[in-house]
């Protein structure tokens, strides 16, 4: 008999890349996914991962047999969801926009969408975003570039980036001139594609030379911004991750200069995904919502 709760819990520490948001997604402990793993790499007689500094990285075998889960596994989910007479629409997203900008309408999703059962993916790198079981992604980066073979892409947002801060650190050391931004700490994201946020920003500025009071690092734009609204710096802000921080008043712009990144936010069709009515409606949903605040 095939160890399947143990092939579960690989598929989604192989889709995820990390044993703690495994553990989240599965509602477990960290340590039963581990022992599952165990017990799968004994089964198996092969090594599936391999631990590094940021989460986990699969071998050749593991990469072999994650991708036939994947495939697998969606079609053990559509099956039971025809028996049901319900469809799932599975969306993978990068964490920062999850948090910062759908999570929050999910409520107005359930309002105007109710039959639609949304399975919500989270990962921390462009990278890890397909898998056999997503249906749709939403992705950063020129539109005409993202779709691979039998994929759609629509536009949701243009993309400006800007510094932000929270308004009570602003009001102790205002910068009413971009040079004014040396005498706070900046936040910068290490990872790609943002850890060239600032440099850009500056050059676009015409303030190449210029030097913070400190760095602070973070693994993702949603750990810098959360660290902005705490006080302890200045951070670079995206569109679509600060509108409602905004808004709200948790964060401000200080200066009205910001660039234009050459990539957008997008909403890419996988294929044969359009062919459910479920699908349509959802895209059809973030597709309004999107262009109703950019207006």
């Amino acid at each position: 008999m095939l160890p399947l709760r143990a092939l579960q819990f690989f598929e989604v520490v192989s889709r995820t890349g990390s044993l703690s948001r495994a553990s989240e997604e599965l509602g477990v402990s960290q340590p039963a996914v581990s022992q599952q793993l165990r017990q799968l790499e004994e089964w198996l007689k092969v090594t599936l991962f391999t631990r590094t500094r940021h989460g986990v990285s699969l071998t050749d075998e593991g990469r072999a047999l994650a991708e036939g889960l994947g495939e697998g596994f969606s079609l053990i989910r559509r099956s039971v969801e025809r028996v049901r007479g319900r469809q799932t629409v599975t969306l993978a997203v990068l964490s920062t926009f999850a948090q910062r900008w759908l999570i929050p309408r999910l409520y107005d999703l359930q309002q105007s969408e109710p039959e639609i059962d949304l399975r919500l993916i989270t990962v921390s790198s462009l990278e890890d975003l397909r898998g056999g079981s997503v249906d749709l992604l939403i992705e950063t980066g020129l539109s005409e570039r993202l779709g691979q073979a039998g994929e759609e892409v629509f536009p949701l947002f243009d993309n400006a980036a800007f510094p932000v801060a929270a308004p009570g650190l602003l009001k102790s050391k205002p910068v009413p001139h971009p040079d004014d931004l040396a005498r706070h700490y900046w936040l910068q994201v290490e990872g790609a594609p943002r850890r060239d946020d600032w440099s850009r920003w500056l050059a676009a500025a015409g303030l190449k030379g210029l030097e913070p009071r400190g760095w602070l690092y973070f693994e993702t734009s949603n750990q810098a911004l959360e660290a902005a609204i705490s006080g302890a710096g200045v951070a670079m802000g995206h569109t679509p991750f600060v509108l409602d921080a905004l808004r709200q008043g948790i964060l401000s712009a200080p200066l009205s200069h910001s660039i234009d990144e050459e990539t957008a936010c997008c909403l890419v069709c996988r294929p044969r995904a359009l062919e459910r009515e479920q699908v349509r409606r959802f895209k059809r949903w973030i597709l309004g919502r999107a262009a109703s605040e950019s207006a």
